[in-house]
């Protein structure tokens, strides 16, 4: 089996950053989780490194995700 893309969490920031610079690769804020909660990550070219962080404030930068059905 090929792997093409190897995806982990390393736990804490301390770790992603300490393999980014190792790695020679920029660490970017990918997103947020449904909770609100900033996912951060690096990327070489084949294997990916991130980890999750609470926000600094108690509100979540986006609203709360709502599902709406098209079909009701």
């Amino acid at each position: 089996m090929t792997t093409w893309c190897e995806i982990k969490d390393v736990g804490d920031p301390i770790r992603l950053r300490a393999w980014a610079n190792a790695m020679g690769a920029p660490i970017v804020r990918s997103g947020y989780t449904l909770d609100g909660r900033v996912v951060l990550s690096a990327t070489c070219p084949h294997c990916e490194r991130l980890t999750i962080v609470a926000t600094t404030s108690e509100k979540s930068l986006y609203p709360p995700i709502v599902w709406r059905s098209p079909f009701e």
